[in-house]
């Protein structure tokens, strides 16, 4: 009878550990999918809802008045402190130029398209940004999107190796006063199929500025 109990015990036992083995395994297996299965969700830097509204309304105005070549409206969000910098295109080697205000009598603001829908068509997308094919001539993806991750364009063109085989150069005023400008800058795009906007904004001193505008994302030339 002892004996009976006894193999009795040790078969319980027994099944009982290879249960909370397998189900150990399950529950690790299920985390592991989990994880694979569900993406770091970005969280835009504006978590303030009322913050993150204040800076998609005021990331409207500058649109529009791109789209409907408003100098008046542009020439108010600039900041001659702060810097305004335009990349027209890449040329020989990527650069760009310091403006007081932005004209369309330019020809480089007048002949760019900035795209036919209307901005209310868009709703703001906060994720990476789109590219640009130069072989299809196409965004890999159309919309409006808000970028909130470090803006570094400008920091690779003053650290170019090659700016001094090209005679160019920074003093260490100009690149802190740049890398200041890209730290505070948010980076937005708007990609249409005939036409699209790139440009950077911030809020300093209480005012929304834009910071820089970038037409070499779509421009193939070289």
């Amino acid at each position: 009878m002892k004996n009976k109990m006894m193999r009795l015990f040790l078969i319980s036992f027994i099944c009982t550990a290879v249960f909370s083995c397998q189900n150990e395994k399950k529950q690790k297996s299920t985390r592991e999918q989990t994880e694979k299965i569900v993406p770091e969700k970005k969280i835009p830097k504006n978590k303030n809802s009322n913050d993150k509204l204040e800076l998609e309304n005021e990331i409207f105005k500058v649109l529009n008045a791109f789209k409907t070549k408003d100098e008046k409206t542009l020439n108010s969000y600039i900041d001659v402190n702060v810097g305004f910098y335009f990349i027209p295109g890449p040329g020989t080697l990527l650069n760009f130029v310091m403006q007081e205000k932005i004209s369309f009598d330019d020809g480089h603001f007048a002949y760019h398209q900035y795209g036919d829908k209307s901005i209310q068509h868009y709703k703001p997308i906060y994720e990476n940004p789109p590219t640009y094919d130069c072989e299809t001539y196409k965004w890999s993806k159309e919309g409006l999107f808000i970028d909130d991750e470090k803006v570094a364009i400008f920091t690779s063109i003053v650290e170019n190796p090659l700016n001094e085989e090209y005679g160019i150069s920074f003093s260490k005023d100009e690149i802190a006063k740049i890398k200041q400008m890209e730290k505070i800058s948010t980076l937005v795009y708007l990609t249409e199929k005939d036409g699209d906007i790139v440009f950077g904004i911030a809020k300093h001193n209480g005012k929304y500025i834009i910071t820089f505008l970038n037409f070499s994302q779509s421009y193939c030339d070289v």
